[in-house]
């Protein structure tokens, strides 16, 4: 895209001058006193913690940010001393209060952004170190007893969110509801769950050529064992187009590349071309349970739009499935 490369290179050049800068960006901050070598320093924003990188000194700051959950470093935490063979990058030092840490400093690019057949070889790879840590950690739990749990989970965050608009809470409360209805009565009792990495998008894989990693462990923790795939295959972080993805999955439409992403994944097929059913639900009540989680913290920065669009995606699929 080189148009917009284009673009971008001429906003970063003038939001970076003094004279320019004021009219690029929506505040300005200033360090005092003066910080030693801040050219070669970047801070960098995320939902919910901060990384400053120290390009000089090859050292990556990890803060969490100001009244948000401390389990988000946590989780980052734990992952790196529960799977020391997954390919995350090394913390080298953890503050005394948990709220920072400091991790080894790595330069790359997602798969998506790499050109030719490496490119493939990159995501396949990161794929088979998921599913090797689902195989390592998948357990059968009741069907009714998790998403029951979900269920509840969601309904608490709700009631926690103030920014919301009435209609769109109680058009998520109706959704969920009938979901959890359809999971009840289905004839599965059980399910797998596994550790997930709870974000598994392709700019969570970077690769130098050499090596690669996966980033972004903060919202891990035990899902159902597709849960993983499901957001690689829908993009489920944009909302544009994901009921009709969903759908897609639904009625077993697979191009070549997902047959081959979905090929061998553990427990989720239940033959040829088609999916679980009652793991593609789940997914849409554990998907739910992201947003709206993360929306109960009402330091998060408000778009109202996320959820009434996220509400109005889950409608079209409600329809498909006659609940």
């Amino acid at each position: 895209r080189p148009l917009r490369s284009l673009f971008q290179r001429i906003y970063l050049i003038l939001s970076q001058s003094k004279l320019t800068s004021i009219f690029m960006s929506k505040y300005v901050v200033n360090f005092s006193p003066q910080i030693e070598g801040a050219n070669n320093k970047l801070i960098i924003g995320g939902n919910n913690k901060i990384r400053i990188i120290d390009i000089y000194n090859k050292d990556v700051y990890v803060l969490l940010k100001d009244g948000y959950n401390i389990k988000y470093l946590e989780r980052e935490i734990y992952v790196r001393k529960a799977f020391p063979f997954m390919p995350i990058t090394k913390i080298n030092f953890v503050g005394n209060n948990g709220l920072w840490y400091s991790e080894e400093y790595i330069s790359g690019v997602p798969p998506n952004r790499i050109k030719g057949k490496d490119s493939k070889i990159i995501l396949f790879k990161a794929i088979n170190d998921i599913r090797n840590l689902l195989n390592k950690t998948r357990e059968k739990k009741g069907l009714n007893q998790y998403v029951k749990s979900l269920h509840k989970f969601i309904i608490d965050d709700l009631d926690k969110i103030l920014d919301i608009e009435i209609n769109v809470k109680n058009n998520i409360i109706s959704y969920t509801s009938k979901l959890l209805k359809y999971l009840i009565n289905h004839k599965e009792n059980e399910i797998f769950l596994g550790y997930c990495h709870g974000d598994f998008h392709q700019g969570n894989i970077l690769s130098n050529g050499d090596n690669y990693w996966i980033l972004d462990w903060e919202h891990s923790g035990i899902k159902q064992i597709g849960y993983d795939l499901f957001i690689l295959l829908i993009g489920s972080r944009i909302d544009k187009g994901y009921s009709q993805k969903f759908i897609k999955l639904l009625d077993g439409k697979f191009d070549d590349t997902q047959i081959e992403l979905i090929n061998n994944w553990p427990e989720i097929m239940c033959h040829k071309n088609i999916l679980k059913i009652e793991y593609l639900i789940v997914f849409l009540l554990e998907d739910i349970y992201f947003y709206v989680n993360e929306y109960s913290n009402n330091l998060f920065y408000p778009n109202k739009s996320v959820l009434s669009n996220r509400s109005k995606e889950l409608e079209k699929i409600i329809d498909r499935l006659k609940l």
